[in-house]
Formats: structure tokens, C-alpha cells, sequence
């Protein structure tokens, strides 16, 4: 638990204090040297200990310092100015879109708007269309229509980026922009201004993975009436259709809304039902739990990629992995892995109350389940343990 510990604090203090890639990178490699000159001599254990943590505290800080306060050459906010300009972009839609409604303003309420996530390819200037990069949140004022996930397509409208607070008791979008990595924005004041120019993303394995994803959320819409097919796909891949919002809405007022969210739970019932299918087909455990990890990879291609679904997954790989080579499985390491892993991957969402909330309450269930436990039913399990049952009344 401790690296993780490191990688945290050097994230939180590279939040805090803007120190330089540089110095970062060579506190790194000063801690990574001198940790395994003094792993050689057996009585400086402790100070190569100390010196691997102060790596990966340098490790955690550079990491987030590159993800939060830089962006590349070709970044689409470097096409931005001031003000909002009209403009024409490229790009593939990552998520799905999201209806929202309005508030009433002056005893009017206006259309509802389409709100989602691109991965901008390309902006249009003088020269014509030149590659492009960054994440883009994209609105429809009048959704008439509107794109999916997977889709590639060319929006005419406005684009602009977040600025800073104006005064100290306004809300800092480009601090949140900085920590979920879009600095830009795009309105489109109709859906017509919407063209798509392909089912699939460039490339032989992205449109091979898009199909693949497509025609499983096809064959999940198609299963029942069409909100019983759009919810079954919101409860076994994550993914909330516009068209759910209001069965949403109700579902957070009878405070069941979570179930409709991917966590370690869902994940967990899913792969332990084919640990029990391959079981009862005869199969041993480390065939079984190749077969699990097989099926983790095969869901994983397929479910939204979120923060407690992939903290689950790799847990749960970590187990199915330590089942099949035979060595022990520890949960505290495991989650040192998942925390460790994901934060390298993204380190700005270790401030996310999502991912906190997930390593949080799973820290608490290994740290404190044995306790309560020992708390609540400790009596009767001594008392069971004292017990000498007859032949007959060993069932």
C-alpha cells in the first residue's frame, strides 16, 4: 500500500506546486538508482526502501505535471481564441450523448440540448483540413438528431475554450478543464449542422473493434420493447441512453440510480457465474480461471471504460491470474496494483469523487470486514467451533 501512497502524494503536491517536468524526472531517476545500489547491501534495506518511494513520488508528480499543464503541438484548444469563432472539425464520437434539459427561464423553457464527448481527427483552416488532437464537448441546442458512439463526423459551429474565474467566487472551468483534459467546447445551434462520414473509425482494428462494439449494443437495444433493450444495455455495459433520462431521474429519487452504474459488484457476479459454469463442466480451477480471464477481456471490450469498472477488472484479474499460475491472492495488493496502474494511466483522476469513492469503500471492506465480523458474529462462531455433531446430524 505504500507505493500507492507515494504516487498520491506526489500527485497532490504536484497539484499544489508547479516544481518543472525536469526536476521531477531526475528526482525519479536519482530515487530508481540509488534504491538499487542500496538493495545490494542487506543492513541499508531500509534506505533503498526509502529511495524507491521517492521515486515513485517523483513518478506520480511528473506524471500528473506532464497530463495537467501540458498539451500537444496539434492540441485543437491551440486553434481557439479569445472569443468563440465559427469553425468546421472532424473527429469520432466517444460517448454517448446526453439529453438535458434546460431550466426555465422567465416562465420559458427552451429545447432540450445533446450534450457529448468527441475525439477530435482534423480542423478545417485556409489550407484546408489539417490533423488535429484534444477531446472536444460538444452541445446541440435543437437535437432533432444525433450522432453515436463510434460514429465519425463533421461539425460546423462555434468553438471555444474554457478561461479562467473572473473573481474568486466564480466557478473555475479551466481548473476542471485541466482535470478531465477537455479545454474546448463546440455549439451547434442545430442538429444540421451534423454530417457523418462514416459508421467506424480509420484503420482495420479500430472499425473491426467499433463493429464488434456496435453489434453488441444492437443485439442488446433489440432484446424486449426498445427502453427494456436501452436498459439492459445501460445495466450490462454501462451505456444510459438519451431516451432513459426520465426512468434516470426516477430511479435517483427511489435512491436506486446505482444500479445502473458498472461497479465491482456487477463485474463480480458476472464473472463468478462462469467460474461456476466452467466448474460444473469438469473444469479445473486454473483451466477455469484462464476461461475468466478470457471473458474479462472479451467484456471489457465492450463496457464504458470508467474508473470502479476497471479498478474491478484488474482486482479481478489479479485473481483469476494468481488462481492460474497458483500463488496466493491478496487483496490490499491487488488494489495497490488497480490504484497504482491507474493512476500512471490518467493521474488527474485521482481528484474525481468517483474513483475515490471507489478505492475508498473497497479499502474499508479488506481492511475492516474480518473486525465486524468478529464484532457481529463472533459468539456464534466460537460457539459453532465447540459443537460435536453425530453422524446422522452432520448434513
Amino acid at each position: 500500500m505504500l507505493p500507492a501512497v507515494a504516487i498520491c502524494a506526489g500527485i497532490v503536491i504536484s497539484w499544489r506546486v508547479e516544481l518543472g517536468q525536469r526536476l521531477w524526472f531526475v528526482g525519479c531517476v536519482l530515487g530508481a538508482v540509488l534504491a538499487v545500489f542500496f538493495s545490494f547491501q542487506h543492513h541499508r534495506r531500509l534506505m533503498a526502501h526509502i529511495c524507491l518511494g521517492l521515486c515513485l513520488f517523483c513518478l506520480g508528480g511528473g506524471r500528473f505535471d506532464q497530463s495537467y499543464r501540458s498539451i500537444g503541438k496539434d492540441d485543437i484548444v491551440t486553434y481557439t481564441a479569445e472569443t468563440a469563432i465559427p469553425a468546421t472539425i472532424k473527429g469520432c464520437v466517444s460517448s454517448y450523448p446526453l439529453l438535458v434539459d434546460p431550466p426555465k427561464e422567465l416562465g420559458y423553457r427552451s429545447l432540450p440540448r445533446v450534450k457529448f464527448l468527441l475525439d477530435v481527427e482534423a480542423v478545417k483552416t485556409a489550407s484546408g483540413f489539417v490533423p488535429a488532437t484534444g477531446i472536444c464537448r460538444v452541445t446541440v441546442r435543437e437535437p432533432y438528431s444525433f450522432p453515436k458512439p463510434g460514429e465519425r463526423v463533421e461539425l460546423v459551429g462555434l468553438l471555444g475554450r474554457y478561461d479562467k474565474a473572473d473573481n474568486p467566487g466564480q466557478f473555475d472551468s479551466l481548473s476542471q478543464a485541466r482535470l478531465t483534459g477537455t479545454f474546448t467546447w463546440f455549439t451547434l445551434p442545430t442538429s444540421s449542422g451534423i454530417t457523418v462520414l462514416a459508421d467506424t473509425p480509420t484503420g482495420p482494428i479500430s472499425r473491426f473493434w467499433w463493429r464488434l462494439k456496435s453489434s453488441v449494443r444492437q443485439r442488446l437495444t433489440e432484446t424486449g420493447d426498445m427502453q427494456g433493450g436501452m436498459l439492459l444495455s445501460a445495466l450490462l455495459i454501462g451505456e444510459r441512453h438519451p431516451a432513459l433520462q426520465d426512468l434516470n431521474r426516477i430511479m435517483m429519487r427511489a435512491g436506486v440510480a446505482h444500479f445502473m452504474s458498472i461497479s465491482g459488484l456487477h463485474l463480480g457476479i458476472f464473472l463468478g457465474f462462469i467460474y461456476l459454469l466452467c466448474r460444473l463442466f469438469m473444469i479445473g480451477p486454473r483451466g477455469a480461471a484462464v476461461v475468466v480471464l478470457a471473458a474479462l477481456a472479451w467484456y471489457l471490450c465492450f463496457a464504458e471504460a470508467r474508473a470502479p469498472l476497471l479498478r474491478s477488472a484488474i482486482m479481478a484479474a489479479c485473481l483469476a491470474g494468481g488462481l492460474a499460475i497458483g500463488r496466493h491472492y491478496s487483496p490490499l495488493n491487488a488494489l495497490t496494483a488497480a490504484l497504482i496502474i491507474l493512476l500512471l494511466i490518467d493521474p488527474r483522476q485521482l481528484f474525481t469523487p468517483g474513483f475515490q469513492l471507489s478505492f475508498a469503500i473497497v479499502l474499508g471492506l479488506i481492511l475492516f470486514t474480518g473486525s465486524f465480523k468478529r464484532l457481529l458474529f463472533g459468539w456464534w462462531l466460537r460457539r459453532r467451533g465447540l459443537l460435536v455433531f453425530k453422524p446422522n446430524e452432520r448434513f
